[in-house]
């Protein structure tokens, strides 16, 4: 009688323990899938603003089109502060920052620089002045600065993101 209570409390633990392992199995499994969207779906977004970021810088005149309006914006970061690391989250700071520089720097035709306290410093004395030529080189060459750290950036959280879902620590 006590062997077979033992053996029936055996399967009973058993059974908790399968349950337990399953559980966590599918929970975890659920958030590597969100994860995964969400990552998918801001690189998707990071890499379309590089792309047109690149016709930009080439054609400064060219109107941009909004690529990322701002209820977007607040869905990602809603998005990234479930689902998204904190490494992750701390690295897509900075080409969301780096768009909206891009973005300002453009419509307002002068290059923009951070200062020490991470303020906008707008650069008209390089556009204003001086013939049109000197001042679309000085264009270029901001927006194209900008846009090799968009793309570094976006390249670095790419990096990431792989590190996380494919289990590399490295």
């Amino acid at each position: 009688m006590v062997q077979i209570l033992i053996g029936a409390l055996g399967a009973v633990i058993g059974a908790l323990a399968t349950l337990a392992v399953t559980w966590w199995l599918n929970r975890n499994s659920a958030t590597r899938a969100a994860r995964r969207q969400t990552y998918l779906d801001l690189l998707i977004m990071l890499k379309a603003a590089v792309r047109v970021q690149n016709l930009a810088v080439l054609d400064h005149s060219t109107a941009i089109p909004e690529l990322v309006s701002e209820e977007k914006i607040d869905e990602f970061n809603a998005r990234l502060d479930i689902d998204a690391s904190r490494e992750v989250r701390r690295l897509a700071r900075t080409p969301f920052q780096l768009m909206r520089r891009f973005q300002i720097s453009h419509t307002m035709k002068a290059p923009v620089e951070i200062d020490a306290h991470g303020m906008f410093n707008y650069r008209f004395d390089l556009v204003r002045g001086v013939d049109e030529e000197t001042a679309a080189l000085h264009m270029r060459m901001a927006l194209g600065k900008i846009h090799g750290q968009l793309e570094t950036a976006v390249d670095r959280l790419a990096d990431q993101m792989r590190r996380e879902l494919h289990g590399r620590r490295s």
